[in-house]
């Protein structure tokens, strides 16, 4: 962590500064929620009930080290009819198996890269979103940004472990000790109807984290709040 002639700090989560080294209490920001996601999710609740897609989607770099490819091509064999989309780059060189397998899945859809706005436009398409991270997330997996462009849209999200969303009710998250319960757990989510209103909770709560709010927030420190 640098600190050199620094008047304020600040984090995304306590987590990192234990993970840094030098931990310290510093006040907490949190990730923030883009205008580009911010707007559809305010239109999603201004209409009288919270869309519902078909679709099974996952964004971010998809050529980590961390993404598991294993468990994201066993989800997509254990659910033939239901049409996956995984945006984002792609390993460098060969690819794994796993990925090879999905490279050749009829119901899996590997988009590459995709502007932000293009990603915001197929929110109210999506039934679940996944974020699977194996244990290759050095220090252990704390939160991603990706959870608050999710819960934008109102559709449940299927996360690995992260101990920012631990306990929270918005999230179905697997043991922290590994993701072998993700395909069953995606089973169980398509099958389940969801009551609106945890839908619009969800909107609600990444809404709240919007970066006008998150601006709002520096400045409360930098006018001296804990």
């Amino acid at each position: 962590v640098g600190t050199k002639h620094a008047q304020h700090m600040a984090t995304l989560h306590p987590a990192f500064m234990q993970k840094s080294g030098v931990p310290c209490d510093v006040p907490v920001i949190g990730h923030g929620l883009a205008p580009v996601h911010e707007t559809p999710a305010r239109r999603r609740l201004a209409g009288t009930a919270i869309p519902q897609g078909c679709e099974v989607a996952m964004v971010g770099n998809l050529g980590a080290v961390w993404t598991d490819w294993p468990v994201i091509a066993a989800m997509v064999a254990r659910h033939p009819d239901r049409t996956f989309r995984l945006i984002g780059p792609l390993p460098d060189g060969p690819a794994p198996p796993a990925l090879v397998r999905l490279q050749r899945a009829p119901n899996c859809i590997l988009t590459g890269r995709m502007s932000p706005d293009k990603i915001a436009a197929i929110g109210d398409d999506v039934a679940v979103w996944l974020i699977a991270f194996n244990d290759r997330v050095q220090g252990g997996p704390t939160d991603t940004h990706k959870m608050l462009e999710y819960l934008a849209t109102g559709a449940p999200v299927l996360t690995s472990w992260l101990a920012n969303w631990a306990g929270s009710d918005l999230v179905h998250m697997t043991a922290r000790d590994g993701n072998a319960a993700m395909p069953g757990m995606l089973g169980q989510l398509l099958s389940l109807t969801e009551p609106d209103s945890l839908r619009r909770r969800r909107i609600d709560t990444a809404l709240a984290a919007s970066y006008a709010a998150r601006l709002d927030r520096i400045e409360a420190i930098l006018a001296g709040a804990p």
